[in-house]
């Protein structure tokens, strides 16, 4: 019989928000489209807190989701196909605070 992995130490990706939910991520879990449109890979991992390269906010209100970039302004974003490896949800961003 195998051991089973405990529920708190599931990690938790921007997939699975709950409503209210605050988490922090890296810049890169957010691309632009060709026309400025932007989305979340829901499968990258959310953070409690910040540090590191993990310094993007994002919430989850009303079902959508809200991006804040005020802790990473020195990054900038190409417009273009995401890059990613592994998973891939793509998860539109409803609100930018900058």
């Amino acid at each position: 019989m195998n051991a089973r992995l405990p529920d708190e130490l599931v990690q938790c990706g921007i997939k699975d928000m709950i409503e209210g939910e605050v988490g922090w991520t890296v810049p890169w879990a957010m691309y632009a489209d060709y026309d400025g449109s932007l989305w979340l890979n829901g499968s990258y991992t959310l953070q409690e807190n910040p540090g590191g390269t993990v310094e993007m906010m994002i919430s989850k209100k009303y079902n959508q989701y809200i991006v804040d970039i005020t802790h990473c302004l020195e990054w900038k974003w190409n417009k273009g196909t995401p890059g990613f490896v592994g998973d891939f949800e793509p998860i539109p961003v409803s609100e930018l605070i900058k």
